[in-house]
């Protein structure tokens, strides 16, 4: 990439983070031997990612098959302004709501491709998918909007915020940790991840503590996961905004 945590229930041993930019190095920690971590281009992407898989889960494409879950794409924008539907669907087999230009002032800045595989426990895969992150900016600040054409995990406990055309709205905050790749985990670590405190990732330089909002919401086929870091935008912000891409067609 998540946000997410404090609303979500700890998953033991398991945090598939899913890559949305160039796959370097794929990591298993000892004491997290079912948990996967990936260096990333970017905090904003790690996290992100974090976001998404405890939002979809990790056995989103084959429940009971898929054993590890990952994604790589370019830090190159696929594309530099809104696509047409038409053109969506063709890339991706579904055609998400784009915004161009916010009430708030964000705008679009690109639609990066997240190419994603569920590899069995031979490493085989199972079945491919193509996902979408839309990067909108306001000045310095931004915020991703992730599509994914599945729907959200049943077993999640985001509350539901607010109810927009018949559509159920749900947000999150949590405190993500993100470390380096050959950081070792301490007990205090573990404690603070099964309580809850943190949400890990891996792929820093060094060890960096991140607020993180996620607001979700299941329309027509597509799960939609705003993710911002450490952004200015409240809640009810994210919620405006999603009220806009739920109106764009």
């Amino acid at each position: 990439m998540k946000d997410l945590k404090n609303a979500f229930p700890y998953a033991p041993v398991t945090f598939h983070n899913k890559i949305n930019q160039t796959l370097n190095k794929l990591i298993e920690e000892e004491a997290h031997q079912n948990m996967k971590k990936h260096k990333l281009f970017s905090k904003k992407i790690l996290v992100l990612v974090a976001a998404a898989i405890l939002v979809i889960g990790t056995g989103v494409f084959a429940a009971g098959k898929i054993t590890t879950y990952v994604s790589s794409s370019s830090n190159i924008p696929t594309y530099t302004s809104v696509p047409s539907d038409k053109e969506l669907q063709h890339k991706y087999g579904f055609a998400p709501n784009v915004v161009d230009t916010f009430t708030n002032g964000y705008q679009f800045a690109g639609i990066y491709t997240d190419n994603n595989k569920g590899l069995d426990e031979d490493g085989k895969t199972v079945k491919e998918s193509k996902d979408v992150t839309i990067d909108y900016k306001n000045g310095k600040e931004s915020i991703m909007l992730s599509a994914q054409a599945r729907a959200i995990d049943d077993d999640t406990d985001m509350a539901t915020v607010d109810t927009y055309k018949g559509t159920a709205i749900q947000y999150s905050a949590y405190d993500n940790k993100c470390v380096p790749p050959d950081y070792k985990f301490t007990e205090q670590d573990k404690q603070d991840e099964k309580s809850g405190k943190y949400v890990f990732s891996c792929g820093t330089d060094k060890v960096e503590i991140s607020k993180v909002q996620s607001l979700t919401w299941y329309q027509n086929g597509i799960t939609y996961i705003f993710t911002g870091i450490d952004s200015p935008l409240s809640k009810g912000d994210l919620v405006t905004m999603a009220h806009e891409v739920m109106d764009t067609k």
